[in-house]
């Protein structure tokens, strides 16, 4: 008997292949900071977060120090709220 089924969030679920595509747009996009500015500087931790050797508060300061610009931590926050479903996707599962 099957009791659950799992699903990926990211690339299954999601528009974007990766969580770090979503959140990387979306803090270009409400920041006004050029994405490839954000890109270069968020994937600097990439590996490190993906891992779960650090966590998103443990290098927000520092990442803000690489873009140059001081940005409130709720806008990671938002990013995360903000990442596009995949409407297709969601109606089949359900």
């Amino acid at each position: 008997m099957i009791k659950a089924i799992l699903f990926d969030f990211d690339g299954v679920l999601t528009i974007d292949k990766t969580g770090s595509e979503s959140i990387i747009r979306f803090i270009s996009d409400k920041s006004g900071i050029l994405l490839e500015v954000v890109k270069t500087n968020y994937y600097k931790y990439n590996r490190e977060l993906l891992y779960g050797e650090i966590t998103h508060k443990d290098m927000w300061n520092s990442f803000c120090n690489d873009i140059g610009q001081k940005l409130d931590y709720n806008i990671l926050i938002e990013s995360f709220k903000n990442t596009l479903l995949d409407k297709e996707m969601i109606e089949f599962l359900k």
